[in-house]
């Protein structure tokens, strides 16, 4: 089970999270979080962006975003342009704190907010504040992609980089509870996956006004 906490906010963080912020730095000046992950969720992404009309699209936790740039094809040899191109985005916002080029926080609200592999490398204290932003932030859709299991990546003192892993129900139960307080009126498709490219695909359909 997840433990929902409102002692922190994005603004307050709790001290794990800003020990943490120092330490995914680091990682990045050693040119990790290209944006790698994406890559599995290209096709799923772009079909529900054409399903749902989306038109604006926040990758919230990018990491360097490379799907996204000049720089593509480092990323993704097979790609023809990139990902904003190829899936017809007008408006596209790339968000990550720990990444100076993209740390600008996000000043408006996207039809989508997706984000891959972020969300289990977030402190179970902080989750409450750090999903909840996640939803402020779209007008229509959230596509999350979160891991149930420990990555390859470590900090230096040996510590896994996943440092919130639960069960893909734990994930489920959380954010449907999330969802229920204040965001019904979102759509949410939710990978929770329990092994590397198995997951438990849910989607959480958003309540219609008569029924709200």
């Amino acid at each position: 089970m997840i433990r929902a906490n409102t002692k922190y906010t994005r603004e307050n963080p709790s001290p794990q999270s800003i020990s943490l912020i120092k330490q995914y730095q680091e990682l990045h000046d050693e040119n990790k979080f290209k944006g790698i992950s994406l890559n599995n969720h290209i096709k799923s992404i772009g079909d529900l962006v054409k399903e749902h009309n989306i038109k604006s699209l926040l990758d919230y936790g990018s990491g360097k975003g490379y799907l996204y740039s000049d720089e593509f094809k480092i990323v993704n040899p097979d790609l023809k342009e990139p990902l904003q191109k190829m899936w017809k985005i007008d408006k596209l916002k790339c968000y990550d704190p720990v990444y100076k080029e993209h740390s600008e926080y996000p000043t408006d609200t996207y039809d989508m907010v997706i984000s891959t592999d972020v969300i289990e490398h977030v402190p179970e204290e902080d989750l409450t504040w750090f999903i909840n932003d996640i939803f402020s932030l779209s007008k229509k859709f959230v596509y999350l992609n979160i891991a149930c299991y420990p990555a390859l990546k470590h900090f230096k003192d040996g510590t896994n980089v996943h440092v919130s892993i639960f069960s893909p129900q734990d994930w489920i139960d959380f954010i449907i509870k999330l969802w229920k307080e204040n965001y019904k009126h979102l759509e949410i498709y939710l990978v929770a996956q329990y092994q590397e490219m198995k997951a438990v695909p849910v989607i959480i359909k958003k309540e219609s006004k008569k029924n709200a």
